[in-house]
């Protein structure tokens, strides 16, 4: 029985991945030894999975599917930029959600049913956020840090209308990511 390393995701809508690259440039002046996402390829990501057992996809569909008949489609804004840990020493630089009530009852929902499946629990807090980057080193970090206090932007509205069910295959290049399936809320 094979693997797949995979997530659960709200995608990003084209005018939002535009309306981000402005934002990404400003980072990208700063030179920092990031390894910076394409607009292309960011989500909003609601759980991790890792590696999945393939027998599961089906049954794993099904469960979210439930989950987003129960919800209706929702308006949320990209707004702010922060760091994970901190500003002071960032590992992974992202853009904020609010309100982020909405996406945490879907997220709740979502774990709920990731538990009774067997998936471990998710040991961090959801923070609903979109990655810009992920640090790699310390060259010119005084200027990443000194963005992160000064980069701003109007938010950027967002219409969620679904969720995804993504794999995720690590390259050397990066992840290649590839839609399962599809689950839309209820209208």
């Amino acid at each position: 029985m094979g693997t797949i390393r995979s997530f659960i995701a709200i995608p990003l809508a084209p005018d939002v991945q535009t309306g981000l690259r402005p934002v990404l440039e400003q980072f990208h002046r700063t030179d920092a030894d990031v390894r910076w996402d394409m607009v292309e390829k960011m989500h909003i990501t609601l759980r991790f999975l890792g590696n999945t057992r393939e027998d599961l996809v089906p049954q794993l569909s099904e469960k979210l599917g439930d989950i987003a008949r129960r919800f209706t489609p929702m308006e949320i804004a990209f707004a702010g930029v922060g760091a994970f840990p901190n500003e002071r020493a960032p590992r992974v630089v992202w853009v904020g959600i609010r309100p982020e009530a909405a996406l945490a009852e879907v997220q709740i929902e979502i774990e709920q049913a990731c538990r009774v499946m067997g998936f471990p629990p998710e040991d961090r807090a959801f923070h609903p956020h979109l990655t810009l980057g992920r640090v790699k080193g310390t060259r010119n970090l005084g200027r990443l840090t000194e963005a992160l206090k000064t980069v701003t932007f109007e938010p950027i509205p967002q219409r969620c209308t679904e969720l995804i069910l993504m794999k995720s295959v690590l390259r050397p290049e990066g992840a290649v990511y590839t839609a399962l399936n599809r689950f839309p809320f209820q209208s």
